[in-house]
């Protein structure tokens, strides 16, 4: 981020209006050396806003439906909602569950909404014409066709 900050910051026709982190995970801290609270102080620190989304359940399973029936599954790793709602209050940010896909693309239109920003961009279309190839091919077949019902193909009265 600090890569991509000073590098667009060196440009003098673009602002950087705010910096935002989408976060979805289980909360579970399971790898690197820092801890989330650490995490969240670095953000802030930097004016990132963190947008916490919790992916997973409470439960040690879950149900699932399918077309075959109803089936209960390990759930997984827990959710760390406790920890991701501190990371998202510590960095301005929120902090919303999604359980389902339904849910997930709520959270995505909310964090939308909020963080709406213009943004321009030069879109390039690279396409060749294939159309003569096959003009020609047809035009082949029908001088074919012709060439042939006056010849082979004849029919005499």
């Amino acid at each position: 981020l600090r890569v991509a900050e000073e590098a667009l910051g060196a440009r003098d026709d673009y602002e950087i209006k705010s910096k935002v982190i989408i976060l979805l995970t289980d909360g579970s801290h399971n790898a690197g050396q820092r801890t989330p609270a650490e995490a969240a102080e670095l953000a802030a620190g930097w004016g990132i806003k963190v947008y916490a989304i919790g992916i997973g359940v409470g439960a040690p399973e879950q149900t699932v439906r399918t077309p075959l029936g109803t089936f209960r599954l390990p759930a997984g790793q827990p959710l760390d909602a406790a920890g991701l709602q501190a990371v998202a209050e510590r960095t301005g940010g929120l902090f919303r569950l999604a359980e389902d896909t339904e849910s997930l693309v709520a959270v995505y239109a909310e964090i939308d909404r909020l963080e709406r920003s213009e943004v321009e961009s030069v879109r390039y279309v690279d396409f060749r014409e294939r159309f003569a190839p096959w003009a020609l091919a047809a035009l082949g077949a029908v001088v074919a066709a012709a060439v042939l019902a006056a010849t082979v193909f004849r029919r005499t009265p």
